[in-house]
């Protein structure tokens, strides 16, 4: 530039319209009111009673003296519930020894299978598949 040449002129911005809200607005109404609608806006519930007894904390002391959690003995003090041996089912165990699969019997993976008694009559008829024993299974399960 020049020193003839004048100095361009500092460009000036506009306010923005939500500055000039903010500036005409009073602070203090708009809270007031805010705040009041919020009140008038809340849901609440019943409080649930507790059918437990008392709320106990997690923590406690144990019988060594050492801090932890007291959850779990409250767990323990309830009586154990007894389960009842499973009622005899009419399922098979079969192995195959390739991927099979039979429209409106079913399919069958490579190995041990678990299928109901009539899909394992039917099963039975082709040829790879044998049934299984029960410590067969549980010795190819690690039991």
């Amino acid at each position: 530039m020049s020193d003839t040449e004048p100095t361009p002129a500092p460009k000036t911005r506009k306010p923005r319209a939500s500055k000039k809200a903010a500036e005409n607005t009073p602070i203090e109404n708009v809270a007031v009111q805010e705040i009041a609608e919020v009140q008038t806006n809340v849901i609440s519930a019943p409080k649930k009673a507790h059918t437990d007894g008392p709320v106990r904390s997690n923590t406690g002391v144990t019988a060594a003296g050492v801090i932890g959690s007291a959850a779990a003995d409250r767990v323990f003090d309830k009586p154990a519930v007894v389960e009842e041996p499973p009622a005899p089912t009419n399922k098979v165990a079969l192995w195959s020894s390739k991927n099979i699969r039979w429209s409106g019997v079913g399919t069958l993976v490579k190995g041990y299978n678990i299928v109901n008694k009539e899909a394992a009559d039917k099963w039975l008829t082709k040829q790879g598949i044998r049934e299984a024993t029960p410590e067969e299974v549980a010795t190819h399960y690690g039991k």
